[in-house]
């Protein structure tokens, strides 16, 4: 058990060995496989499969969403950070090694964040808020901060409820409360991204993914 709080993400790791779990509590977990080989029947005992490890509790608030995202440097991977976003009003980067704070940034929008996504491929975060605010940062490696705003813009007067980038970062889909499905075109290396096409469904999607 992860505990008593409502589970508000399941994320998995970019090599699918860990899934990263985030509860309305602010808390994160790691999942992992505790076996090399599932059972084909029922086992006595979760901890049988499935180990978990607190991650350390940062938000002061519920943790809305998650993700995770590869760092890769040209000499190859560095890591992994843990992103997690919260009505705390803040966007937190997680050494997922060390399980320290790494980065956070707080929002100018009223309404607190709604949605995050990241991308290993161009080093992007996006942030989604509750008035309809899209915010794409930048993943630095050395430079200081190693989060950094990139683009700021306005979708509509809805929460943003769901991001997602194309694995090789060239588009980000966005999703709003009042049904607008929006899709973003990304060149190598930008972070302001071009609208390629906008359209309206008849419920607010929950979830997106490519």
């Amino acid at each position: 058990t992860l505990g008593s709080h409502a589970l508000r993400a399941l994320v998995p790791s970019p090599d699918f060995t860990r899934v990263v779990a985030a509860t309305a509590d602010g808390d994160v977990h790691v999942l992992a496989y505790a076996t090399e080989e599932l059972p084909l029947e029922p086992v006595a005992e979760v901890s049988e499969v499935v180990v978990s490890g607190r991650v350390a509790s940062f938000h002061t608030a519920p943790v809305v969403n998650a993700a995770v995202l590869a760092l890769l440097s040209p000499h190859g991977p560095e890591g992994h950070d843990i992103v997690t976003c919260s009505t705390d009003g803040t966007l937190r980067c997680i050494d997922a090694r060390t399980r320290l704070e790494v980065a956070r940034v707080t929002t100018t929008s009223k309404t607190p964040p709604t949605a995050v996504a990241a991308c290993a491929a161009s080093m992007l975060i996006a942030l989604g808020t509750g008035d309809g605010v899209l915010r794409l940062y930048t993943r630095g490696l050395d430079a200081t901060p190693l989060v950094r705003l990139g683009w700021k813009g306005v979708l509509g007067k809805a929460a943003v409820t769901s991001l997602a980038f194309a694995a090789d970062g060239s588009h980000l889909a966005a999703s709003c409360a009042d049904g607008l499905c929006v899709l973003f075109a990304l060149a190598a290396g930008a972070s302001e991204p071009t609208l390629a096409t906008h359209f309206v469904v008849d419920a607010a999607p929950t979830s997106l993914a490519w």
